[in-house]
């Protein structure tokens, strides 16, 4: 098993994987034993693959993630993955994570499309879920809001745990069926609000 305390690209997507699961609870928990060995082998063993970035980002190094759906700043450029996740009785989903790795900080944005027609409500409650369950201890939850964002469902979630060594400040955003999670995750203590803000802030779907 991997340590999270080192490998905070692996708890952002382990925290994908288990509120996805959450959501197909049937074909997810149809063997405990096959959840805990598939979960690490199809999404831990596909972040090996990810390069270690390690630098202090500059003025001027700042890197903007533009899609035809969505646009999104980084303070330097991400490196972009895309894992089919086996969610069980045959159905697969396609997650895309966008992840820069500073050292201390992970920035992330992350998204999947969920089969069939989810209800936005309940796929950000399970996403929660998931999260909360990238903890060891049970983490200090600092926030908790659920708002509008043009017009659709969020949630912005801010949980930490000192002995863990992981502060995940999250926003979660259901467009239709599809989840973004955008995020930072920091080793030492949550970070400034307004810091994190600005971050979620910047990013804009395009009309």
């Amino acid at each position: 098993m991997y340590s999270m305390k080192h490998n905070l690209r692996a708890t952002l997507i382990m925290s994908l994987f288990l509120g996805t699961c959450l959501w197909l609870t049937e074909g997810c928990q149809s063997s405990k034993e096959k959840k805990e060995n598939d979960s690490d082998s199809t999404v831990v063993a596909a972040l090996d693959s990810l390069p270690a970035v390690t630098l202090t980002p500059a003025e001027g190094d700042a890197y903007t993630i533009e899609t035809d759906v969505f646009s999104l700043p980084f303070p330097a450029q991400p490196h972009h993955q895309i894992d089919t996740l086996q969610l069980g009785d045959g159905i697969q989903a396609q997650s895309h994570a966008y992840l820069l790795d500073l050292g201390s900080q992970v920035f992330a944005l992350i998204y999947i499309d969920y089969p069939g027609k989810p209800h936005p409500q309940q796929i950000i409650k399970e996403a929660k879920t998931g999260i909360l369950s990238s903890f060891y201890d049970e983490p200090l939850i600092r926030k908790d809001s659920a708002f509008e964002w043009q017009g659709y469902p969020a949630v912005d979630l801010t949980a930490g745990s000192p002995k863990d060594g992981l502060f995940l400040h999250y926003r979660l955003l259901a467009v239709g069926p599809r989840l973004y999670q955008i995020a930072i995750s920091n080793t030492d203590d949550f970070l400034d609000e307004e810091y994190v803000q600005d971050f979620f802030n910047g990013f804009q779907l395009k009309k």
